[in-house]
């Protein structure tokens, strides 16, 4: 884990603060260090050691705090962000995000002339997704249009407010899920209204057992299986399809248990039957098959941690499909279990 010289909590909940910083923004020569910094410093939020994170990124430990302490500056009652890890990016009291939005105050029609175009609105542009250059050059026209000297912000910065754009496109796109789905494909409008509307509050868990997610995975395989008649005699068939679901912890990405089933679709037993295999404590089966065996530590979270067995989860995330959500599922869940 990362030396607690900050509060890793703390830091988790400042960093959904922090905008994100269009690559396209940044000079060229600067941009492979500016994500190499990035990425330590995320890494140090979601707890990677200093060790790792050196190895991995190439960024000095020693610096890696300098750097969170530079994206926690807060400048207007807004702190930097990733903004400060932009290399030869002077952190001083003027702040161009702050500046940006005075204009936007100034000129209300600015707001709607940025979010007209950039989202396609018919009044603004004919152009379809309207990429970020473009949009920067009509704002800059649109600025001139309303009588914005030449001496005057945006125009007295070195990328003429381009960055701020940015960061503000990025700032309404996350706001507004429903005006991202609009420059979206209609599969990917579908996947982005599907799993939730507005700014995201939770923070990534940390911890084994906190959160587990669901999953349903299709096998594609061709296989024989052999079905008893009422006869006693046995009958063999071929099938094609299998289902493995999943219970998977978040934090570690441990499978926790598992169900199969040899049907066409699974149910909402056998997710239930996944949960059940997940909680309670692991046997090892007989294995016949030459050379397979299980690892030292016996491969199941229980055999290896036996004071673990019977634990159970926090929060459990399910999907859309119709047998997580069937209300005998959640009923199981909630009230059963």
């Amino acid at each position: 884990m990362a030396a607690k010289k900050y509060n890793i909590h703390d830091l988790q909940s400042l960093r959904q603060q922090w905008q994100e910083i269009a690559i396209e923004a940044i000079p060229e020569k600067n941009r492979n260090l500016y994500k190499k910094r990035k990425e330590a410093v995320d890494m140090y939020i979601d707890g990677y050691g200093l060790l790792d994170i050196e190895r991995i990124t190439g960024i000095s430990q020693k610096h890696i705090s300098t750097f969170i302490k530079k994206c926690l500056i807060t400048s207007q009652n807004e702190m930097y962000g990733y903004q400060a890890l932009i290399p030869n990016v002077k952190l001083g009291k003027s702040h161009s995000v702050g500046r940006f939005l005075q204009l936007l105050e100034q000129y209300p029609s600015l707001s709607e002339f940025i979010t007209g175009n950039y989202f396609g609105n018919k009044k603004y542009t004919l152009e379809k997704n309207m990429n970020l250059t473009t949009l920067h050059e009509k704002f800059l026209a649109e600025c001139l249009r309303l009588g914005i000297q030449q001496h005057e912000y945006p125009f007295n910065t070195a990328n003429r407010g381009y960055v701020s754009l940015c960061k503000y496109v990025r700032k309404i796109t996350l706001e507004d899920i429903n005006k991202q789905a609009v420059r979206e494909n209609k599969n990917n409008r579908q996947k982005l209204r599907s799993t939730g509307i507005g700014k995201r509050y939770t923070a990534n868990t940390l911890f084994p057992f906190d959160v587990v997610q669901i999953d349903g995975h299709v096998l594609d395989l061709i296989y024989n299986i052999e079905i008893m008649n009422s006869d006693n005699t046995i009958h063999k068939t071929t099938a094609t399809r299998a289902w493995l679901i999943a219970v998977i912890d978040v934090a570690t990405r441990c499978i926790l248990g598992y169900s199969v089933t040899q049907e066409f679709t699974y149910s909402q037993y056998d997710v239930m039957e996944a949960i059940k295999h997940a909680i309670e404590p692991h046997e090892k089966m007989d294995l016949t098959i030459k050379n397979l065996k299980y690892p030292p530590n016996g491969g199941y979270y229980s055999i290896a941690y036996p004071e673990l067995q019977y634990v159970l989860f926090n929060t459990i995330m399910l999907d859309n499909a119709k047998s997580h959500l069937s209300e005998h599922t959640v009923n199981k869940i909630v009230n059963e279990s």
